[in-house]
This record gives C-alpha cells, structure tokens and sequence, in this order.
C-alpha cells in the first residue's frame, strides 16, 4: 500500500475488472478505474513530485486552486510559482517586502524566489499608492522581465531557483504610502 490504506497498481487509462484473491479468502471482483497522471505541464510534473496518486485524483488538493496541504494560507499556485513543497510550506516563504539604495537613495524591494522550472507562469509584481488599484511594476513572461534594470536575479543553493529583487520605480518617502505585490498568472 502507499502507507494510507491504498493499493497502488498501474493500471491503464479505461474501467477494469480485477479478481482478487488472498489464502484463506474468498476471490473478490473489483472495479477499477485508471486515471492518466502522464505530466504534459511544468505544473504536472511539479504536482507528481509533492503529490500521492489518490492526492492527484482529488483537484481539492493537488489542483492549482487548492490551498497547500501545510496549512499556510495560500495556493497550490503560489508554492509552484516559488519552488515549494506544499506539505512544508511557511508563510515565511512568501515575498517580502525589503529596501534597497541606488546611488545612495533608497527604493522598496520585493524578494522571493523564482521557480525556473515553472514555464508556464507569468511572474508580475505590481504597485500601489491605495491598495485597491493596482498597476505593473514588472512583468516576468517568455524567459525575461519586461523592465529588467529594476530587477536582480541572483543564483540560491537550488538550481531550479533564482532569487528575485524587483525594485520600487520610485524612491521611498517621494509619494507617500506605496506598496508591492506579486500575482502570478497561469
């Protein structure tokens, strides 16, 4: 069994009947249903290597709405988008909020780290004065930033993960109140 009471056999995509018989016990008849979990996605093969195969068969908790099996308050898309384990995700693991100087003046920061394997998201980290209306700050499409002298990626002990410093375009104190966020688009 997968340790939760499961038998795991291969069984190919379709319905199909098992006999199954053990000394000592009448043969039994049993249905079984195949399921293809084939990774075609970046986002599948993320989900086959945190995910039990009951796990994949249940949207509610391998989907990419599904909120991380840790229990810490955010999406199956956002520990994908960050290079996470979902059963050992932090809220600690989230961007967070930084500064930084430029010729001795300083500017706010988003950090956090970057999936490289994750092909298939758009990274934005976007900015606000009001926290209702948001506008982009960056964007992170087809392999590079769409403003790549406010950000610095830096190498981490993982290869599948940059390091992200995406820099406020304004200085602090200049406008007031400003605040960033990442949205990740799948």
């Amino acid at each position: 069994t997968d340790g939760a009471g499961f038998y795991l056999l291969p069984v190919i995509n379709g319905s199909w009947t098992v006999n199954v018989a053990q000394s000592g016990y009448s043969q039994q008849v049993v249905n079984v249903t195949g399921y293809d979990f084939t990774a075609t996605t970046p986002f599948q093969q993320w989900q086959q290597t945190y995910f039990s195969m009951p796990q994949l068969a249940d949207s509610s908790i391998s989907g990419i709405t599904a909120m991380v099996l840790s229990g810490a308050g955010f999406s199956n898309e956002m520990a994908y988008a960050l290079g996470l384990n979902p059963a050992a995700a932090k809220a600690t693991d989230l961007p967070t909020p930084d500064k930084t100087p430029v010729s001795g003046i300083y500017y706010q920061t988003l950090e956090f780290n970057r999936y490289l394997l994750a092909s298939d998201l758009i990274y934005q980290v976007q900015s606000s004065s009001d926290l209702v209306h948001w506008m982009a700050l960056d964007t992170f499409s087809s392999g590079a930033w769409s403003a790549p002298s406010i950000v610095n990626e830096t190498t981490t002990g993982n290869p599948n993960l940059k390091h992200v410093q995406v820099r406020d375009s304004m200085p602090l104190g200049v406008a007031g109140r400003h605040f960033l966020r990442l949205v990740v688009i799948h």
